[in-house]
């Protein structure tokens, strides 16, 4: 199996992009700071792939907060923590080269400089795609000023992976936790529906973006989106299926779900580990590996999602 969302992140990081303010208003941040351990260590990472009997994993920094324009510092600050990361990053896969592969992580809403991060961590340190945040406090990638990142990762033919961001600009109350359990999906899933009713990936026929989570709430709306939708406009369905999307936090309803609204071929495995990997490896009812044996699906499908659909979309190892 290929793990394709999996996580670092050194403590410094994490002091630059979680202010006090943010770790007090947010219920995900006791969670990574539990974690924090493990996220800095890269021997943990490769020996939980052992454990769970992952071939290879797609690892990146942990982006429930990601360098973009609302960090401290603004703009330049997010560019020199993202090159950091990129360097980072690049390292940790030269250890394993054989195990690992690496996304770089940029901000989509910067300027030539941000850009010009992209391509070096592309072209120069063998990364193999571009991590970033759903929302950078409101502002996303269905902005016009991220048109210029957009275009590039297409030119560079290079998915765009968009993790859910704590710090999206949601007004959702912190009771019972609703900021990370409702607020972090609906901040993905707003992006998808406003990249669907603007038609915005229209213009990038070639660019893929992957929606880790099963997309989020994206599959369960479809059906609000269609009855609200411009007739004259192509079916938010079909434009949904550019989407691709991972198995983290599946259940086997949403799995089923999700290979339904974006077919078997945009789906990959993907854990979130160490925040949201399951506990029980191969239990169907909570290990999204084992639930594929539940979808009427053929072996060829299966052995897809499991590895092939990760090894096309990122390259082969």
């Amino acid at each position: 199996m290929i793990d394709t969302h999996v996580h670092y992140l050194r403590p410094e990081w994490a002091d630059a992009l979680w202010s006090p303010a943010v770790r007090r208003g947010s219920s995900i941040w006791p969670k990574i700071s539990l974690r924090l351990s493990m996220l800095a260590d890269p021997a943990v990472l490769v020996s939980a792939l052992d454990t769970r009997a992952v071939a290879q994993a797609v690892i990146f920094p942990e982006l429930s907060v990601a360098p973009g324009p609302q960090m401290p510092g603004g703009a330049p600050a997010a560019l020199a923590l993202s090159r950091a990361m990129n360097e980072a990053t690049a390292a940790l896969v030269a250890r394993a080269p054989t195990r690992l592969a690496g996304l770089a992580v940029v901000n989509p809403l910067g300027g030539p400089e941000d850009l010009a991060e992209l391509k070096r961590a592309i072209l120069a340190l063998g990364l193999r795609g571009v991590a970033i945040g759903a929302s950078y406090h409101g502002a996303t990638i269905a902005s016009p000023a991220a048109r210029p990142f957009l275009e590039l990762a297409q030119a560079l033919d290079i998915p765009v992976i968009v993790h859910p961001s704590a710090d999206g600009g949601w007004q959702m109350p912190r009771d019972y936790g609703l900021d990370l359990l409702v607020g972090m999906p609906m901040d993905l899933t707003a992006l998808a529906v406003r990249l669907i009713v603007a038609g915005t990936l229209d213009d990038y026929p070639r660019l893929r973006v992957v929606l880790p989570h099963l997309g989020g709430g994206l599959p369960a709306l479809l059906g609000w989106l269609t009855a609200q939708a411009d007739p004259a406009s192509p079916a938010p369905a079909d434009r949904a299926r550019r989407f691709w999307c991972d198995t983290a936090t599946a259940t086997p309803a949403a799995l089923a779900l999700a290979s339904e609204t974006f077919g078997s071929d945009h789906l990959i495995c993907g854990s979130d580990w160490p925040l949201s990997a399951t506990p029980r490896p191969g239990d169907p009812t909570s290990d999204p590996a084992a639930m594929l044996g539940k979808l009427p699906l053929g072996v060829a499908a299966r052995a897809a999602i499991l590895a092939g659909n990760a090894r096309g979309l990122f390259g082969g190892w």
